[in-house]
C-alpha cells in the first residue's frame, strides 16, 4: 500500500535535523544534497559535467519556494546511502591506490550510484576493478579468494548494476566455503535464484568430476537393479557377472 504524502514528509529527516558532512560540504558549494540523515554541499558543475542524470535535472530551472540552504537548492536523494555519496566523493577527490581491500570496500557504493545517475566515467572505472577482483578466466594458482560473505554482497551489486561477467567467480567463491551442498539454502543473504543457479553449477561440477577426473567410478559402481534391494547382496546377477 502506498504511503500518504503527509505520512512519507513525517518519516524523512527534515534539513534542519540532518547533519553536514565534515568532509564534502564545501562553502563555494552550490548544491545540497540531502542523502537519509547527512547533507552534502558540492558543486553543480562537478555533478552536470559526470552524471547524465544530474545534467538533465540541473537543467531544469527550479520553481520558487524550494527548499533552499545558504541559498543552494537542497536535492533530496530517496533511496541512496550517504556511505556510498561519500565513497564516491573520497574515490573521486582522495582515489584508493594499489590497496584491495580498501578498493573492495568502495566498489559496491560507487558502482551503484554511477549505474543509478549514469557517471559514465565512474561506472567504467569501477566495472574495470569490479572484473579484476572477480575475473572470468579463473588463474589455477587462485581458487577462491574472498570470503563467502562479501562474494555474496558482490553477487547483490552484480544483479543491481547488471555486471553478471563477475558472477561465474563470485559464485564459485562462495560454494568453495561450503562443506556440503544443501548448506547454500542457509545462506540468508543470497537470493534463492542465486542459490539456484550456484547449486546447479556445482552439481555440474561434480558431473564434469566423475566424467573426466573419475571414469573409474563410474566404471565399477553401479546402483543394484531394484528387484535385488529385497535380496542378500549375493542375489545380484549383476554383481555375479
Amino acid at each position: 500500500k502506498r504511503r500518504r504524502v503527509d505520512e512519507e514528509d513525517t518519516a524523512e529527516t527534515s534539513f534542519e535535523q540532518a547533519t553536514r558532512h565534515p568532509t564534502f560540504w564545501y562553502h563555494d558549494g552550490s548544491i545540497v544534497l540531502h542523502v537519509e540523515e547527512t547533507l552534502f554541499r558540492v558543486h553543480q558543475s562537478f555533478l552536470s559535467t559526470h552524471s547524465e542524470v544530474f545534467a538533465d535535472m540541473l537543467a531544469v530551472p527550479q520553481p520558487t519556494g524550494e527548499e533552499e540552504l545558504e541559498g543552494c537548492h537542497i536535492a533530496r536523494l530517496h533511496g541512496d546511502q550517504a556511505a556510498d555519496w561519500e565513497k564516491l566523493y573520497l574515490d573521486t577527490f582522495q582515489p584508493v591506490q594499489s590497496n584491495t581491500r580498501k578498493i573492495m570496500n568502495f566498489l559496491p557504493g560507487v558502482l551503484r550510484l554511477a549505474t543509478k545517475y549514469r557517471f559514465r566515467a565512474f561506472r567504467k572505472k569501477a566495472i574495470a576493478g569490479f572484473t579484476s577482483l572477480f575475473p572470468s578466466d579463473l588463474p589455477s594458482e587462485n581458487s577462491s579468494k574472498w570470503r563467502p560473505a562479501f562474494a555474496i554482497e558482490m553477487i547483490r551489486t552484480a544483479r543491481e548494476i547488471n555486471c553478471l561477467e563477475v558472477l561465474p567467480y563470485a559464485y564459485l567463491c562462495v560454494t568453495d566455503a561450503l562443506k556440503d551442498h544443501s548448506d547454500i539454502y542457509n545462506l540468508e543473504q543470497l537470493p534463492w535464484m542465486d542459490k539456484t543457479v550456484a547449486l546447479s553449477g556445482m552439481i555440474g561440477v561434480a558431473q564434469k568430476q566423475a566424467q573426466h577426473m573419475f571414469p573409474f567410478v563410474k566404471a565399477t559402481w553401479h546402483s543394484p537393479p531394484a528387484a535385488s534391494l529385497s535380496t542378500p547382496p549375493a542375489a545380484c546377477a549383476v554383481c555375479s557377472t
